[in-house]
């Protein structure tokens, strides 16, 4: 899972190098747009912060995601580095990954879907930040998925990029999170 968890902070890293441009809100609201600095796939720059996102500590309950899973934790670890890969290889979305965690693991269907969805929030949310952070941008804004969402109060909060902490002003803010952040450009 590690392995495939860097795989995926690097996918955003890619995406921003062949898409550097995106826009960004300036504290007036008005909409910019910002270049990202192309970075160096290959850099141990690169590399060692995409393991301190995949090794960080994140979650309220001060654990890492190994020390969330179930019981059989090295069969489901082999489970979901093999089923990740399946996924982004293939280009499919984490539902069949889901599926197969809940078949082979007698889960039901939300305890399988929360740890792929809640662990990838975490990572693009880090991927993303660190980026907006070389593009320029100082701070970002929440946005929510839903309006039902138990979060959706941070919906539109503007917070400092330096000042973020996932699940207190930041995604994911609980199990199954599909908030977001957007870049913002302060005082532009």
């Amino acid at each position: 899972m590690d392995k495939q968890l860097l795989n995926q902070y690097m996918k955003v890293q890619e995406y921003f190098n062949k898409n550097p441009k995106f826009m960004a809100k300036t504290e007036r609201g008005v909409t910019k747009v910002v270049s990202a600095i192309p970075v160096d796939l290959n850099s141990p720059v690169v590399s060692e912060n995409a393991e301190a996102v995949v090794n960080s500590v994140w979650c309220a309950d001060g654990k890492y995601w190994s020390e969330r899973v179930w019981e059989h934790k090295a069969q489901l670890q082999a489970d979901l580095e093999q089923g990740l890969l399946d996924t982004i290889v293939r280009g499919v979305g984490p539902d069949e990954l889901t599926k197969t965690l809940m078949k082979d693991f007698n889960k039901e269907y939300n305890v399988a879907n929360t740890l792929v969805r809640t662990e990838l929030t975490h990572v693009y949310t880090r991927a993303a930040a660190d980026r907006y952070s070389e593009a320029g941008c100082e701070f970002y804004e929440v946005l929510s998925a839903q309006s039902d969402d138990e979060c959706y109060d941070m919906n539109g909060t503007v917070i400092r990029l330096t000042e973020m902490v996932e699940g207190d002003n930041a995604p994911p803010f609980h199990p199954n999170c599909r908030c977001t952040i957007l870049p913002v450009i302060k005082g532009r």
